[in-house]
């Protein structure tokens, strides 16, 4: 159960990880467009 759980929620922070990532690089190239 505690495997599992573990499991999940690595899954559940990288994909936020990467959701940052996507969202950090999308305002750079914003920035880099306006200016």
């Amino acid at each position: 159960m505690f495997v599992v759980m573990g499991v999940e929620v690595t899954i559940t922070q990288n994909h936020i990880a990467k959701l940052i990532q996507a969202d950090n690089d999308g305002w750079c190239q914003l920035k880099t467009a306006e200016s």
